[in-house]
């Protein structure tokens, strides 16, 4: 018996890992078993899909904040961490980042969002006075880099 811990490297340059918590065996060849493959898969599939999750966004408002992307973002799927930039002033600095658990979650509030406003009942109720924001949404490379929408 072993220990797998499964890495994957996706396509933005972001790390995740899975443990095996079954036990895995190797037949008398030292090929992993059924239940070995099995267990692997598993660990692979909670990984999740492969693809960018993580989106950059501009034409956030002065009393723009974490909450607010939030609640712009949240109806598009489960998200990993959101951050809107903060002068020190406290004033939002227009931009911020939204990092999503599924990469088909990203693309999707990319696809609706960007070059629009935030129409969702929640993003309305979190910042009343900001119905004419316009967002900008961008894939976010971990990297620094940055791919920019058409």
């Amino acid at each position: 018996a072993a220990a797998v811990e499964l890495l994957a490297t996706a396509e933005d340059g972001s790390n995740r890992s899975a443990n095996v918590t079954d036990l895995v065996d190797f037949d008398a060849r030292g090929l992993a078993t059924a239940r070995t493959r099995a267990a692997i898969a598993r660990a692979a599939r909670s990984l999740g899909p492969p693809g960018p999750r993580a989106l950059q966004v501009s034409g956030l408002p002065p009393n723009g904040n974490d909450v607010y992307l939030y609640k712009v973002f949240a109806p598009f799927g489960a998200i990993r961490s959101v951050k809107a930039e903060v002068a020190e002033d406290g004033t939002c600095t227009g931009t911020g980042a939204v990092v999503f658990a599924d990469p088909a979650d990203a693309q999707r509030a990319r696809d609706r969002l960007d070059g629009h406003a935030p129409d969702t009942v929640e993003s309305i109720h979190a910042i009343p006075s900001n119905r004419d924001v316009v967002l900008h949404v961008s894939v976010k490379a971990l990297a620094g880099a940055e791919e920019t929408t058409e």
